[in-house]
């Protein structure tokens, strides 16, 4: 972390922000952190309307990323936080849903856990906990190369679907990857889609025919250097269709979301379109893959949409990250969080943070409006990076506090939005069953220390 600069926005924020007591209908920006690494990648608002956070943490004493799950109360203290500790290396998690049961499902990697892997081999790590973060059960599925979990829900029949890339399958450089548990944690089916290069999975929704959409990337097929890839499964695997969407440069899907029209919105980047280098990209398809619209927002640098959420009037807040452009309070690398309407039309849209390389990774919508973003800062907190959570009302601020700081902590900002025409094509992809090894992981696991809670700012949610 910057000392100087960082420190400094630190304290003159803690100064200017800091409150003893926070209400519980105020909105919030908070970090989480110990000295050096921690960062959330994933959010779900919980029944209480406080949420579930999960990423990594580095423990004094212990050089590498330890799984990292969080209990944040609506006022966003912590009421409970976990480390698990599962491989000689780094264990990670992408993403974690609440359960029908009280309790959680966490899904991400973890490397070198099996006794003469090397740092290459990773397998997906699947560990179910109960409401206070303890576990029920964790387990490693995995070949003998690189296989990571990037996402994961809870399917009717009460079981799990896993989505991923894998290298196992030796098919490509990776496949996207897909996995269905039961209840337990037992392999239904696990099969792998790519072709003859780099194919990863990235996102998995449910369908109302309680098959899978998933959002992935390919370098297989499409029409430029990676493309944006949807493969609409049934509940056995089956391939119902698969579609490229891109242009003749690099375009990636991070996150997909249903809408409540029925349709679905995939965020994520494009440099084939666009007014910067790289453009935060949402293309809205109907239940067949077929283009509802498509845009690209974003400035002349770099802009990315890593995460996004769905709201009930049928629009949606995609985050990720953007730069300020000179002249306009130039600061670097912010979180960017978006409102658009049901047409992608922005209605609102700031960024966030002090500059320091600072980004969101996936966001929530809230039961009573609003939103909760979570990702990481090297501006505020304890640490070289910190974990950072925003609890935003609908229109996406959260205090006079905030924006009366010096430097603001959030400002409004403007964005090129283009309408993009990205080319369609039907894709081929080989099927595979994918042969694994199961593992009851036996990690070490125990209440996350030396973490200390920074408020950066707070404020009264507007009413509406």
């Amino acid at each position: 972390m910057n000392t100087s600069a960082g420190r400094s926005g630190a304290v003159i924020g803690a100064i200017l922000c800091l409150t003893p007591l926070v209400p519980a209908d105020t909105r919030w920006a908070k970090s989480y952190g110990g000295t050096s690494d921690d960062v959330g990648l994933a959010i779900s608002q919980i029944a209480d309307g406080g949420f579930v956070v999960a990423g990594y943490a580095i423990r004094q004493g212990d050089p590498d990323d330890d799984l990292w799950l969080a209990r944040i109360n609506p006022s966003g203290g912590v009421k409970w936080q976990r480390y698990y500790d599962v491989g000689a290396w780094d264990d990670i998690a992408n993403d974690v849903q609440p359960t029908v049961d009280g309790g959680y499902i966490v899904a991400g990697v973890t490397t070198n856990y099996r006794a003469g892997d090397s740092y290459e081999n990773k397998d997906f790590l699947v560990i179910k906990t109960d409401a206070r973060g303890v576990v029920t059960w964790w387990r490693a599925y995995g070949g003998n190369y690189f296989d990571s979990a990037r996402a994961v829900h809870q399917t009717r029949d009460g079981g799990y679907i896993v989505i991923g890339s894998s290298a196992s399958s030796l098919n490509g450089s990776t496949d996207v990857s897909v996995l269905k548990l039961d209840s337990a944690g037992g392999i239904e089916w696990w099969k792998t889609y790519g072709g003859w290069t780099s194919d990863d999975g990235k996102d998995v929704v449910i369908t109302s025919d309680s098959g899978y959409l998933v959002a992935a990337d390919t370098k297989s097929f499409g029409s430029g250097q990676s493309d944006v890839w949807l493969l609409k499964l049934k509940s056995t695997g089956a391939v119902a269709w698969q579609k490229a969407y891109g242009g003749s440069q690099l375009d990636l899907g991070m996150r997909i979301v249903p809408s409540v029209d029925g349709n679905y919105l995939l965020a994520g980047l494009t440099a084939s379109f666009g007014a910067g280098l790289y453009d935060g990209w949402i293309v809205k398809v109907d239940s067949n893959g077929v283009i509802v619209w498509q845009k690209a927002y974003g400035t002349i640098d770099n802009n990315a949409f890593l995460g996004i959420a769905a709201s009930s009037d049928g629009g949606a807040v995609p985050v990720g990250y953007t730069y300020l452009p000179s002249g306009r309070s130039y600061l670097g690398q912010q979180i960017w969080g978006m409102k658009i309407d049901s047409t992608g039309v922005v209605i609102w849209q700031n960024a966030y943070g002090g500059g320091l390389n600072d980004s969101a990774y996936q966001a929530a919508g809230m039961s009573k409006g609003g939103f909760a973003i979570t990702g990481s800062t090297r501006s505020y907190g304890n640490g070289n990076t910190d974990a950072i959570l925003l609890k935003l009302d609908p229109a996406g601020e959260i205090g006079a506090s905030c924006t009366n700081a010096s430097p603001p902590f959030y400002q409004s900002v403007e964005s090129t939005v283009t309408t993009t025409k990205a080319k369609v094509k039907t894709t081929k992809a080989t099927v595979k069953n994918m042969n694994a090894t199961i593992t009851d992981v036996e990690g070490e696991t125990g209440k996350r220390k030396g973490s200390t809670t920074f408020t950066i700012c707070s404020g009264t949610s507007r009413r509406r």
